[in-house]
């Protein structure tokens, strides 16, 4: 079978279509909605669950890393390419599909089976990704990585929404699916599998994979496989911008890493969003980085991989700064933070209920003597809001006002409950203050809206995209055309390898610090680094070795 012709239009869509379809698996499966019913009703409990499912990731990465290149020069040798592609889309699709069987309790056979179907999945990108500098030249690789990271930041922003209304969220799912011992949550496994199996079919039917370069008839594919591998070691100074490529790759993509897996953490622990918040975010990041993506593969034809590379690792420091520095809204009270401090102050003068009555008996004497002779209309006395904003800021971090029996009477929201009933730590009660305050005084306390934080993440959103995009691209223009595969398992490799230093870095730092900032903060070295290692990489030789000029 001869190769795709180069820059076919359908070919070039259909390729972009797997991205479409194996985001899903990724969106529902692996970050969002399987991983939640794992962690908090398969497993024993939300802590057990968590560090299982960390192993789970941790152990695909792994395996991923190690038979990656192997399986990539096999692939090489054979012309195995789209049967490899074949298998590990079915694999991954049979395996979503027996997800929907999990029960709770089910932790062992869950985990066998997510991880199964993940290393299907990451595998199957090795053999994907390959297929770029084939379908396309060189002078389109860049919008044409662009348009399949594009393709998958909306197929899984897509996947989602239709998860949410129709299963997640309804009182009635679609399709009759019942809620009773979560279907209507396991179902939307079934969705992944679905979408997976639809929108893959075009890259089967319409790219071709170029055989011309395969072994000879009669040779061991496996031995040539292995042959391979241990011919490119040998030949490591002759592919030496491609290894300078990888290790830089694999600095910087620590850092995505990271700010992908703590992004979420840090926006509720430090800025206090709600549950809601936190998906409407996620959504917002999903756009912006598709968006990027899409507008900035042109720039990287135009520019190359390297400079689109580096500018996008420096809008991702710009906006780590602003994310570390951004104000959150203090736990200690100001008089920006009291929307209308007359009605505040003549809330607490009635004290017409438990709430307000306990509030009132904490104020000092000297405040609730002010406060009797305030007449409740007109502007308070300065002397009067400065007490008022004294005394709360001491009620609110006294120990004994965090005591959950304090608020048995309150009205209070079921995430300010969950937080208290959880017995918080030091590093807890910085959010827990804000929403007491804003619970105990809902039309007294000026609800804080962290604008700098929501533009850090649309700008992290625009500039991420376009850094998978273009490494992806500039992959494709320095590897050499008989080692597609096999460059590509290293290059899934470096995303794979210390995966881990990110995570473990920023969890010993807001641990020694007590400090999410700090934490979030170590993800700019990451950046900064990788941005220095890229001035060494060459890629105009490394396209000239790879022979692809």
């Amino acid at each position: 079978m001869g190769a795709t012709r180069k820059n076919d239009r359908l070919a070039v869509f259909s390729w972009s279509l797997y991205d479409f379809a194996n985001s899903a698996f990724t969106t529902l499966v692996v970050t969002f909605i399987f991983a939640t019913y794992f962690t908090e009703v398969v497993a024993e409990n939300t802590t057990v669950g968590t560090t299982l499912w960390s192993r789970g990731v941790t152990l695909t990465a792994i395996v991923v890393a190690l038979l990656s290149p192997f399986l990539g020069a096999i692939s090489d040798r054979g012309g195995y390419r789209k049967l490899l592609l074949l298998m590990m889309t079915v694999i991954t699709i049979l395996g979503s599909t027996l997800l929907f069987g999990i029960l709770p309790g089910q932790t062992t056979k869950a985990l066998f089976i997510f991880v199964i179907a993940n290393i299907a999945y990451e595998l199957g990108c090795v053999f994907y990704n390959a297929f770029l500098p084939d379908i396309c030249s060189q002078d389109r690789i860049g919008r044409v990585s662009g348009y399949g990271w594009s393709f998958g930041y909306f197929g899984g922003l897509l996947a989602l929404v239709i998860a949410l209304v129709g299963f997640v969220s309804p009182e009635n799912p679609w399709f009759g699916i019942s809620k009773e011992n979560f279907e209507n949550i396991r179902a939307t496994n079934l969705i992944v599998a679905v979408w997976f199996l639809v929108f893959s079919i075009p890259i089967f039917l319409w790219v071709k994979e170029d055989k011309s370069r395969v072994a000879a008839k009669g040779e061991k594919i496996l031995a040539a496989g292995l042959k391979q591998l241990v011919d490119t070691f040998r030949e490591i100074k002759r592919y030496k911008q491609i290894v300078r490529f990888l290790f830089t790759h694999l600095v910087y993509n620590d850092g995505l890493i990271t700010i992908f897996a703590f992004g979420g953490i840090y926006a509720v622990g430090t800025f206090y969003f709600s549950d809601t918040e936190i998906i409407v975010f996620g959504i917002i990041l999903n756009i912006t980085a598709g968006l990027g993506a899409f507008v900035l593969g042109f720039l990287d034809d135009k520019l190359g991989g390297k400079k689109t590379i580096q500018i996008s690792l420096i809008g991702l420091m710009l906006a780590s700064l602003l994310a570390v520095f951004a104000p959150n809204g203090s736990s200690t009270l100001t008089g920006d933070d009291l929307r209308n401090p007359a009605e505040l102050a003549g809330t607490l003068k009635v004290h017409a209920n438990s709430q307000t009555t306990y509030v009132y008996n904490q104020l000092a004497p000297a405040t609730r003597e002010l406060l009797d002779e305030y007449d409740g209309a007109g502007p308070l006395s300065e002397s009067l809001q400065d007490a008022l904003i004294l005394d709360l800021n001491r009620m609110i971090q006294s120990d004994d006002f965090h005591e959950a029996e304090t608020f048995s009477t309150m009205t209070l929201r079921n995430k300010t409950r969950e937080l208290l009933d959880s017995k918080p730590q030091k590093e807890d009660l910085h959010r827990l203050n804000r929403y007491l305050l804003e619970d105990l005084f809902p039309d007294g306390i000026q609800r804080f809206f962290p604008l700098l934080f929501w533009i850090a993440g649309m700008i992290i959103g625009i500039f991420s995209g376009p850094n998978q995009s273009a490494s992806r691209s500039l992959m494709g223009r320095i590897v050499p055309p008989d080692k597609e595969n096999e460059f590509y398992g290293f290059f899934a490799f470096s995303g794979k390898a210390t995966a881990f230093m990110g995570p473990f870095l920023l969890g010993s730092l807001t641990s020694l610090f007590d400090s999410q900032r700090v934490g979030v903060s170590v993800v700019i070295l990451f950046f900064v680094i990788g941005s220095i290692l890229m001035v060494f990489v060459d890629e105009e030789e490394g396209i000239r070795v790879a022979g692809r000029e």
